[in-house]
């Protein structure tokens, strides 16, 4: 069987990265579910960056679309979560156990980004 579950954090940052004015990230709470928005926090301080995790509805699409437009409007960069019905901070400890047990964190070719090291569990 193969396996592969990817760690959107680690490629979500390309090498040289320059906050640009205005811009902001939208993340979709699919990816989050296991691990939680924490896995952010660092990419909010480190780029000063704003980050919403949003989910699929359409109103959760533009909710999370103004929660963006305010922090960028307010000159904030903060983590926020739109989509606290799905997503917690802390995400689902007891799946992080069980994939820590089963899986080890590798390196992984990206289709149309080339490879990223330690983002894929396999």
């Amino acid at each position: 069987m193969l396996v592969s579950h990817v760690l959107v954090p680690r490629p979500f940052v390309p090498d040289g990265f320059e906050q640009q004015p205005g811009a902001g990230f939208h993340c979709t709470g699919t990816c989050l579910h296991r691990d939680g928005c924490k896995e952010y926090e660092s990419l909010v301080h480190d780029f000063r960056v704003p980050i919403v995790v949003g989910g699929f509805e359409p109103v959760d699409i533009l909710e999370a679309v103004l929660m963006l437009v305010r922090q960028l409007e307010a000159d904030e960069a903060k983590l926020e979560n739109q989509y606290v019905r799905s997503v917690s901070y802390q995400g689902n400890i007891p799946a992080q156990e069980i994939m820590a047990e089963v899986f080890e964190i590798a390196d992984q070719k990206w289709r149309g980004i080339g490879p990223i090291p330690q983002s894929v569990c396999v």
